[in-house]
């Protein structure tokens, strides 16, 4: 079975796992830790917006690589600029969207596991970051080595290479230590 793929934004890439794989890949002993739910790109994301009253299932990682957007937390608004990634929590409230005037291209994943608060600092707060330009490259291949694995099919193998991907991605964005 194929992930869902939806068209957007012009050039964006989107993949949304069925239920039924999330459901087997949340049981499997290699990746149950740390998975995939969704993954995409949005270049020039003009007029995006999000907003989830209840929160949502999983984290949402999303990494701002030109132009600005904003997420809004319990009324508080932040900007997010160029080269900045975000981590919001799975089940906080939120609004974010793409500046009209100069929006956004973001990186984005949706992941969760049994082990995926050791990538979230805070369950009530969200996780700004603000990524060097030289990391940029690592972190763009890292995401389409992810979206690629996903894109070949819901084969075991490709999901567990996007997830321990994953987690370098997170160690990368998170902990690599920028002087």
């Amino acid at each position: 079975m194929k992930p869902y793929v939806a068209h957007t934004f012009k050039n964006q890439k989107m993949l949304i796992l069925p239920e039924e794989i999330i459901n087997n890949i949340s049981r499997h002993p290699f990746i149950k830790n740390l998975f995939i739910t969704d993954i995409g790109f949005f270049p020039h994301a003009q007029y995006h917006y999000i907003e989830r009253k209840e929160g949502c299932r999983q984290n949402i990682l999303i990494y701002c690589t030109n132009g600005e957007g904003f997420v809004i937390i319990d009324g508080k608004k932040t900007t997010i600029c160029k080269n900045t990634l975000l981590i919001i929590p799975k089940d906080l409230p939120h609004i974010y969207g793409s500046n009209d005037e100069n929006p956004w291209d973001i990186y984005w994943m949706h992941f969760k596991g049994e082990t995926d608060s050791n990538f979230v600092q805070n369950t009530s707060i969200i996780t700004l970051i603000d990524v060097p330009l030289s990391t940029l490259p690592v972190l763009t291949h890292l995401f389409d080595e992810i979206f690629d694995a996903l894109s070949r099919g819901s084969v075991i193998s490709n999901i567990i290479y996007a997830c321990c991907s994953l987690s370098y991605f997170l160690a990368t964005a998170l902990f690599m230590p920028y002087n």
